[in-house]
């Protein structure tokens, strides 16, 4: 802000700085594994082999373009207005789910923007875990929604998904990046993610 000027005209306070997470990848899977942490490797091969263990079907469903699925995008909306529930500690309300499916501006943009990608991950049918982001120009997807159903934690679904979306970006995309968005958790950093920082200013008119 100061180096294009902004300050120099108006007051620019920063209001807030939010931690983010981006996970850098290159064309092959095997390489981007390799640079992962001796124990992130370990720990993502033992999700992988306790999936198979327990018989599991697992699967990873791609939207790119318009979300028409509107059955999906409510089961969606519940683990992200579960998992925010989560986090602050209080009971899940049917408010905030109403609040996060039918006057969301980012819904409203899953559903129109032709840049919009969600991936939705399923053990066994089940949606457990997904994110809802959209890809910019370097070659990169920001994702608002990043969400996992802790039921099934113990399957570290956040780190499968995020492994499985890789391999399929490397496959059918020139898209080299997921950013996590805001919120350093342990498996977005043992799944190769590096922090970054978001801030907002106010600009006093």
């Amino acid at each position: 802000m100061a180096e294009a000027g902004a300050a120099a005209v108006f007051p620019v306070k920063a209001e807030e700085e939010r931690v983010c997470v981006k996970v850098p990848f290159n064309d092959n899977y095997e390489e981007y594994e390799k640079g992962l942490s001796r124990n992130a490797r370990s720990n993502l091969h033992k999700a992988y082999s306790k999936v198979r263990r327990n018989e599991l079907d697992m699967s990873l469903k791609v939207i790119q373009g318009p979300f028409t699925d509107k059955a999906l995008l409510s089961e969606a909306m519940k683990i992200y207005t579960k998992r925010e529930s989560e986090r602050k500690n209080r009971r899940m309300d049917f408010i905030p789910y109403i609040k996060h499916r039918y006057f969301s501006a980012l819904v409203w943009a899953m559903k129109n923007m032709a840049s919009h990608y969600t991936f939705c991950f399923f053990l066994n049918n089940r949606l457990v875990a997904f994110m809802t982001g959209f890809a910019t120009n370097y070659n990169e997807i920001v994702f608002p929604y990043v969400a996992i159903d802790s039921k099934y934690g113990s399957y570290a679904p956040g780190k499968l998904m995020i492994g499985e979306s890789i391999k399929y970006l490397q496959e059918h995309t020139l898209i080299r990046g997921l950013d996590l968005s805001r919120g350093d958790e342990r498996y977005k950093l043992e799944m190769g993610g590096v922090r970054h920082y978001n801030y907002r200013f106010e600009i006093q008119l």
